[in-house]
């Protein structure tokens, strides 16, 4: 979460802290002052020493608040940490309130001629009173945050997709792609017109796909799906780079019962052969290895290619591999991650994890369908 996210938030939380305080501090004041009508200055001061105590201990259980409500935690493990802390807090707060009332000389009213015991006991319960006022106001300040961090977070996810989804299509259909895709499909159709149809129906597919998770606004999708399309973009790679481009699939789980994010698998091929297979004058291979590991998806897209500097890929600004790793972070938090390994004439690696879920329906993505891999097409005359 961005660093002005969570100093508005804190802003916010200490802002209604002061706020709530210094009601009560005004309150103390004026109950005294209409009451029992005494002198407003010795009024003030033993207010302010009456609510210090109090103030503290809050501000210090305010400042650990994210540890006091753990997410995680059960409904029963909140309360039974709450009602630690707050006895704590009462019985601290009280002893205090008895050593001021002791050095100042200060006993409400209603407390004289009381043993000291018994103001000991009162002053316990009253705090304790407060405290669980307190507690209820960190819930719905907690909650507040949790909402809007989670708002916020969706909102973010929205704008890396889309980001991500762009930057596929302008991948896919920059006038490079698109000026050699169509030279090799004039090719084909006049040396293997059955090869031209297949590709013709590659080029469509890698189309709809787009159109229909920008459409539908589908953020996952089953992984058999994804293959799909990252298979047709590597036989439309392959008509111009023909012998130069190999790839090896690796699929050890059923991909109609996983989902990935949508590109995700595309974005690593696509990276592959850009930057590590089409630079190199021989060419290379790219393996691509799905697997389960523990409750966890692995997707692993590595080349053989010329391989890359790591401060150049880190410092190149909105690259695809960025985008990626952004938007695992952003829908899987801890549990969604890219890494990559490479260097200058060894290859790239690049790997995905994420948490292995179902897919949902989709409907809209039917029209994606499997089709068996095809020999490369020669354009040989």
């Amino acid at each position: 979460m961005s660093t002005d996210f969570e100093r508005q938030t804190r802003r916010s939380f200490w802002t209604a802290f002061a706020a709530g305080w210094g009601a009560y501090y005004l309150l103390i004041v004026g109950v005294e002052i209409a009451v029992l009508g005494t002198d407003l200055a010795r009024t003030m001061g033993l207010a302010f020493l009456n609510a210090l105590p109090l103030i503290v201990g809050t501000a210090i259980v305010g400042l650990n608040r994210r540890r006091l409500l753990k997410p995680e935690w059960s409904f029963w493990k909140t309360l039974g940490v709450h009602k630690a802390v707050g006895l704590g807090f009462a019985l601290t707060t009280a002893s205090v309130l008895l050593v001021v009332s002791e050095m100042t000389g200060w006993v409400p009213d209603e407390m004289s001629g009381w043993p000291t015991l018994g103001r000991f006991a009162y002053w316990t319960v009253i705090v304790l009173f407060m405290y669980v006022v307190f507690f209820g106001f960190l819930v719905w300040s907690e909650s507040i945050r949790r909402v809007q961090e989670m708002n916020a977070a969706a909102a973010r996810e929205a704008v890396l997709r889309a980001e991500a989804e762009a930057k596929a299509v302008r991948a896919q259909f920059n006038p490079h792609f698109v000026f050699n895709t169509l030279h090799s499909l004039m090719l084909l159709v006049r040396a293997d017109p059955d090869a031209a149809e297949r590709a013709i129906e590659d080029v469509a597919t890698l189309i709809r796909y787009a159109s229909i998770v920008q459409r539908n606004d589908i953020d996952a999708v089953p992984l058999t799906k994804e293959l799909e399309v990252a298979r047709r973009y590597v036989a439309l790679e392959q008509l111009r780079l023909q012998e130069r481009l190999h790839v090896r699939w690796d699929i050890g789980v059923d991909p109609d019962e996983l989902t990935v994010p949508a590109f995700a698998l595309q974005t690593l091929v696509e990276n592959a052969i850009k930057h590590g297979i089409e630079p190199c004058p021989k060419g290379g291979t790219v393996s691509v290895e799905v697997r389960r590991r523990g409750e966890r998806l692995e997707a692993t897209v590595r080349d053989d290619g010329v391989g890359a500097d790591p401060k150049s890929v880190e410092a190149t600004p909105g690259h695809g591999l960025g985008l990626l790793r952004q938007r695992l972070e952003s829908r899987y938090g801890a549990l969604g991650e890219l890494d990559w390994t490479t260097a200058e004439g060894a290859g790239f690696t690049a790997t995905i994890r994420l948490p292995s879920e179902r897919p949902t329906a989709e409907p809209a993505l039917d029209v994606i369908e499997s089709r068996s891999p095809e020999p490369v097409a020669s354009l040989a005359d």
